[in-house]
């Protein structure tokens, strides 16, 4: 019973990571990875403004930003993973 307790807890946490930091959410399956590849050895993250829409009925334009991650392992690989946001109201679009 505690194992299935402890199953089910853990699963609802990853849930609610994947929806409230999708970007969190990667990094233990980075951690098992790194594992493989003689561990994580450096890690850059950068968010920034990608792209600029304008949907129909919004008042002023939104903005798409993504957040980029490049992971480099002791082996010398990286691996990079990309997130998209959803478009929200900004001024740094013009």
């Amino acid at each position: 019973m505690l194992f299935f307790v402890l199953i089910l807890a853990g699963s609802l946490t990853l849930a609610w990571l994947g929806f409230t930091a999708p970007a969190k959410l990667a990094i233990p399956q980075e951690q098992i990875l790194g594992l493989l590849h003689g561990g994580v050895v450096n890690t850059y993250e950068e968010t920034y403004v990608d792209a600029c829409v304008r949907l129909e009925g919004a008042d002023g334009p939104r903005a798409i930003t993504r957040s980029r991650r490049v992971i480099t392992f002791g082996d010398g690989t990286t691996i990079q993973v990309v997130f998209s946001g959803e478009p929200t109201p900004t001024n740094a679009c013009p």
